[in-house]
């Protein structure tokens, strides 16, 4: 166990600020951290902790701020941009790395470290809040139940809003394919390529595909060498979908972020307490072998912000008290699916199973 504290950067965002008040409240030694000082120092002052100011494209400062620390969380997105620095630098210093990502070649990405992470003693856990822990458990989860499968299939359906550290992420994917697990092996395909029905709960939606972090995360949870992932979706969402792309092809993506990003400044916060604390998230997974077989599940589990500061200050704790394999981690695959059961209102329920 280290008694260096747990830097959380990008404290002043909309997830970050959530994990640094929840940390303070467990009374875990923190520090705030962020590359714009005033908010920086306005958080840490508003929660008591102290605060590093750093870019990650400065490297002496952000190895100054990584000297003081035994964890980073970082929260700061898009995290194709923060990430590789700051793990760089991890692996380095042996400093236990995780993130709140859902973006899929980050993942990936770490992934690909692991050996590097082992022999530094470091963890490298991506994904440690909504993105991916609860889908990322049902993975596990139908792993158990069906331990010979060759194909997995995830979605969710979740209430509330955006942050803007989320919408940023996604007026940064505009324009990018969408992307499954075939054989093993990542590949792309168009956004919205397959549509299904899927039972959440009571209740029926349409969802459609979309490249969601469990093709990366739940590969190496699980080693089902076929994942799709899907989110659901209104009719007119659908359209929106379809139309955007054709607009790729004839306006460019460029002037699409441009609209989007001005959109996302002016308009988006986050959802506030009493959303977050009435709303839900509902996971789906089904598994399936070789021979036709099929298990089937939901999850559901509290609203994804709470989730995420939830779960992500509680592995980091976990990171800094030696808890956590060192290499490259997912939430499940180091905990084991009931990992997400520890939070209220989460449970598991068993859907029809068939065999061939």
């Amino acid at each position: 166990m280290s008694t260096k504290p747990i830097l959380i950067y990008g404290a002043y965002g909309y997830s970050g600020r959530l994990a640094l008040e929840h940390a303070v409240s467990l009374g875990l030694d923190v520090i705030a951290g962020g590359r714009d000082q005033a908010q920086t120092r306005e958080v840490a002052q508003t929660f008591g902790t102290p605060f590093q100011v750093f870019s990650v494209d400065d490297r002496a400062a952000l190895r100054h701020a990584l000297e003081q620390c035994s964890v980073i969380l970082n929260c700061a997105g898009p995290f194709v941009y923060t990430a590789e620095p700051i793990v760089r630098e991890c692996l380095d210093l042996g400093v236990h790395y995780l993130d709140i990502t859902g973006e899929l070649e980050v993942i990936e990405s770490l992934a690909q470290k692991d050996e590097s992470a082992k022999k530094a003693g470091v963890t490298l856990l991506p994904a440690a809040g909504f993105d991916v822990v609860p889908t990322d458990c049902m993975a596990a989860y139908l792993k158990q139940k069906l331990p010979d499968a060759t194909h997995l299939d995830l979605a969710f359906h979740a209430s509330g809003g955006l942050s803007h550290g989320t919408a940023q992420t996604m007026v940064e994917s505009l324009g990018a394919p969408s992307a499954s697990r075939k054989d093993g092996k990542i590949v792309e395909e168009p956004l919205g390529a397959r549509t299904m029905d899927v039972p959440f709960g009571p209740k029926t939606r349409r969802v459609i595909s979309i490249p969601w972090g469990d093709v990366a995360s739940a590969y190496y949870t699980t080693g089902i060498p076929n994942v799709r992932t899907y989110t659901t979706v209104s009719p007119r969402a659908a359209a929106v979908v379809s139309k955007t792309q054709a607009l790729h092809g004839l306006l460019g993506v460029k002037p699409l972020r441009k609209v989007a990003k001005r959109l996302v400044n002016a308009r988006i916060t986050g959802p506030d307490s009493a959303t977050r604390e009435r709303g839900y998230a509902i996971v789906w997974g089904r598994a399936t072998n070789a021979q036709g077989t099929t298990v089937e599940a939901n999850l559901t589990t509290i609203e994804t912000y709470t989730l995420t500061y939830r779960t992500s200050v509680d592995l980091a704790r976990r990171a800094q008290a030696g808890e956590l394999p060192t290499g490259y981690q997912t939430p499940a695959g180091a905990l084991g699916a009931d990992y997400v059961l520890m939070l209220e209102n989460t449970a598991f329920q068993d859907l029809s199973s068939t065999s061939s």
